[in-house]
């Protein structure tokens, strides 16, 4: 039995909060408890907002898909962005919850950890199992 499932989807140009971004048209309906950003490119896109658009030598691409679901993510979520230091920010200006964030230019990738209370004994228990009991008080 294959553990793998292979999802594609369109991207559009859209915004959140009025600021242009991209957005794909349909997402897995899963709630991940790590995501490792590196997509997509600003090649990728369709239409434009006021003719602005990421298909341009000059933008960078922009993805808003976490800000959508954030409230989705449950306590102890890893999101991972690999390069990317504008949509990096993007996320890190926009993001409502309790996520420290940590940018290492060694490696050009930022680091974002949702660090809050367990929701429940069910979340509380994966995150000592994943993180340990004293993960909250570090």
């Amino acid at each position: 039995m294959s553990r793998v499932k292979f999802h594609y989807s369109e991207l559009e140009i859209s915004t959140f909060n009025s600021r242009v971004c991209t957005f794909y048209k349909d997402i897995p309906n899963i709630c991940p408890d790590f995501i490792y950003l590196d997509g997509p490119d600003q090649w990728s896109s369709k239409g434009d907002i006021r003719g602005i658009s990421t298909r341009h030598i000059d933008r960078m691409p922009m993805a808003a898909d976490i800000l959508a679901f954030e409230h989705f993510l449950t306590p102890g979520t890893l999101i991972v962005v690999d390069g990317r230091t504008a949509n990096a920010r993007f996320l890190k200006s926009n993001l409502q919850r309790n996520w420290i964030h940590n940018h290492s230019f060694t490696y050009d990738q930022h680091f974002f950890e949702l660090k809050e209370e367990p929701l429940g004994i069910y979340n509380k228990r994966q995150i000592e199992f994943c993180l340990g009991k004293d993960w909250l008080n570090n």
